[in-house]
């Protein structure tokens, strides 16, 4: 029994606590109340540090993204070639038409005649924010008896303008025939390029 109410004695909150007992028990309350209190401001705090992070982050991938992606190639060009060295009989300028897809693939005809070429196809790709390099490649025909002379590889160089509605370009062309052998020296071209746009036809069906 004696050993019952030593421990009561030195209970804490006992009415046989000393008042320097009292006052530590009343310090130690005040603590863990205001580190209660402390704990979910904390927390929070934590929280919403998390989400201005993220925030920052998405933000920062959404800026490389938009800085990587630059000017857009995609859309209708009508093209205006100038041939550095022309081939007899050939005109030294002539008119191309362009078309760009997003995904790299690429479509041309041109107003030299429907006798001497097919329609070339291609790719391109970004090597800059404003600057593209392409390859396509077309079918050779001889306009006098449309037999096959081959194919034709054009490789070019092409730098947009800051508002991206046109472009210049360097070309090289390489001519092969039937066997995939090439024909001749390399061919040169310069190109003057601009965007062509819908003109929507007020008109309803």
């Amino acid at each position: 029994m004696s050993w019952q109410l030593t421990k009561a004695q030195h209970a804490p909150g006992s009415e046989n606590e000393t008042p320097e007992q009292g006052q530590i028990s009343e310090i130690r309350k005040r603590e863990m109340t205001g580190m209660k209190r402390r704990i979910p401001i904390a927390i929070a705090g934590l929280l919403v540090v998390a989400a201005v992070a993220a925030a920052a982050g998405l933000s920062s991938a959404s800026s490389a993204a938009s800085s990587a992606e630059g000017l857009q190639l995609d859309g209708t060009w009508m093209v205006t070639v100038t041939r550095v060295n022309p081939p007899p009989a050939l005109a030294p300028t002539f008119k191309s038409l362009l078309i760009y897809t997003r995904g790299g693939g690429m479509i041309e005809t041109s107003n030299t005649g429907t006798t001497r070429r097919g329609a070339a196809l291609g790719q391109w790709e970004r090597i800059g924010n404003d600057l593209f390099a392409t390859s396509m490649w077309l079918f050779r025909f001889d306009p006098a008896t449309g037999a096959s002379l081959g194919s034709q590889e054009i490789d070019r160089t092409m730098r947009l303008s800051a508002d991206g509605e046109s472009f210049t370009a360097v070309a090289v062309v390489h001519l092969f025939d039937a066997d995939g052998n090439q024909v001749g020296d390399a061919l040169h071209a310069t190109e003057v390029g601009m965007r062509l746009a819908i003109n929507r036809n007020p008109d309803q069906p």
